[in-house]
């Protein structure tokens, strides 16, 4: 509640308080868009935003019985004005999403620590290079304040499209940023280093020491789709895109798959299926979406 549209009259009030005989506890939130419902500039976003939803908090704390526990926090999000919608995915979303933890954190007395949701949200429509550096940008951030659970890989367009390729892109940057995070560990072991050295003077380098056969798979990330082979190597290979090992990869986790949904759900996901496929003209039998394949 609170950030309500100048049309909605805070309905989402007037809800609550309609049935303010059963909830055991009410919290009061917004997300309210900076230069649309929110004054355009940050620190004033921030005041009006804060006090449209510490007001509603305390509306509900005075009309609701003193049982019934009333919790709040106030959002913000920035706004795309070439079509007036909320951006989440985008770098200014980003640094909002700091920003708002350290003032609901000031508000409430507590450290002003980001307490990230973990959801990894992009505005592209398809899966690719968009998506990728939205969701990167965030994860990386989150996951530098402790942030260590993610939500909606493979989510697009906010929330209203899933792709199994997105979902491949996202699992191996939550790798990739695991990796980043994780840092290096390492013991200073003068005697050990020396011993090291002089094994390496024999064999002509380091690339084959037992120590280096031992630890290289704790010290390297091994990317499970990312290309890092030279050039010649990947022409050897027949020069395939990331789009091409995506698609071989889904192919073989649709082939280990075995689990079954009960009768009646799978049911009603095939009518839904089945009509989606009808409606966009695609042929019953398609296994995968038509952008997973190869462009031709």
């Amino acid at each position: 509640m609170g950030g309500e549209s100048p049309d909605s009259g805070g309905e989402s009030v007037e809800i609550v308080l309609r049935h303010s005989r059963h909830p055991k506890s009410v919290r009061a939130a917004n997300m309210a868009g900076v230069g649309t419902t929110l004054p355009i500039h940050i620190g004033d976003a921030f005041a009006v935003s804060l006090a449209e939803v510490i007001g509603s908090a305390v509306l509900l704390r005075d009309a609701l019985s003193p049982e019934i526990e009333v919790t709040w926090s106030s959002g913000f999000n920035p706004t795309d004005f070439s079509t007036g919608s909320m951006v989440l995915g985008a770098p200014e979303y980003v640094l909002l999403l700091v920003l708002r933890d350290q003032a609901n954190s000031y508000m409430h007395r507590e450290l002003c620590q980001p307490k990230f949701q973990g959801g990894i949200w992009s505005m592209a429509k398809l899966p690719g290079a968009q998506a990728c550096a939205q969701k990167s940008s965030m994860m990386t951030l989150a996951a530098l304040f402790d942030q260590r659970r993610f939500s909606f890989a493979g989510a697009l367009s906010l929330d209203e499209v899933y792709s199994p390729e997105q979902l491949l892109y996202d699992l191996e940057i939550k790798d990739h940023v695991s990796r980043l995070v994780r840092g290096f560990d390492d013991p200073r072991e003068p005697d050990r280093c020396l011993s090291d050295l002089e094994q390496a003077v024999k064999e002509g380098g380091f690339i084959g020491l037992e120590t280096t056969a031992r630890l290289f798979r704790s010290v390297y990330w091994a990317p499970s789709l990312f290309e890092r082979s030279p050039l010649g190597n990947w022409r050897t290979l027949g020069s395939p895109s990331l789009r091409e090992r995506a698609a071989t990869l889904l192919k073989q986790a649709l082939l280990r798959h075995d689990y079954r949904l009960a009768p009646e759900p799978q049911s009603q996901i095939d009518t839904i299926l089945h009509r989606a496929r009808q409606e966009a003209g695609l042929p019953a039998n398609l296994e995968l979406p038509p952008s997973l394949g190869p462009k031709p």
